[in-house]
């Protein structure tokens, strides 16, 4: 049966959900849309599949400053935080990591991709289980054409792994 009808475009709640939902603790999953909400740009939403029917709220709305167009899976990291990469437009509107913390639905930029040289995000983030994290940009890095980088929480640096180029596979 269908728990959630996503609205048509300019929906409050989201619109066009994008990438893996993820399992916070007991049947409660985590998830986002691209569009909609109340700027347009994107939703994180939050469904508790124990409710009887489903609820759907909306849990936090990306825009100026946070980033736009969600097209990338949370993560839930070790430290029992979820994290994500939207596609575009976050600090100085350049794409950022951001955290969420969904007991207090607190949101948070974590860094921003053009301190690390990278730019434009599709796909999310993976965890190595120590607050170090592995993800994809479309642009940037040593060869101007994405990258794969690595991102430290602790140390708050960026490494790139690989530089894309029409040689290597961009």
């Amino acid at each position: 049966s269908v728990v959630k009808a996503f609205g048509p475009s300019g929906n409050a709640d989201g619109t066009t959900p994008f990438g893996e939902m993820v399992q916070f603790s007991n049947n409660v999953l985590y998830g986002t849309c691209s569009t909609g909400g109340t700027g347009g740009s994107g939703t994180i939403f939050r469904i508790d599949a124990t409710a009887l029917p489903a609820t759907f709220p909306k849990v936090f709305d990306f825009g100026v400053g946070t980033g736009t167009n969600c097209l990338g899976r949370l993560i839930r990291a070790a430290n029992n935080l979820l994290y994500g990469v939207p596609n575009a437009g976050g600090t100085g509107s350049n794409v950022v990591i951001f955290s969420f913390l969904p007991a207090t639905h607190t949101y948070a930029n974590v860094a921003n991709l053009a301190a690390g040289g990278f730019s434009g995000q599709w796909g999310g983030l993976l965890e190595d289980g120590n607050g170090v994290f592995v993800g994809l940009s479309l642009d940037g890095g040593s060869a101007s054409s994405g990258a794969l980088y690595r991102y430290s929480v602790a140390t708050n640096t960026f490494t790139e792994l690989v530089g894309f180029s029409f040689s290597n596979g961009s």
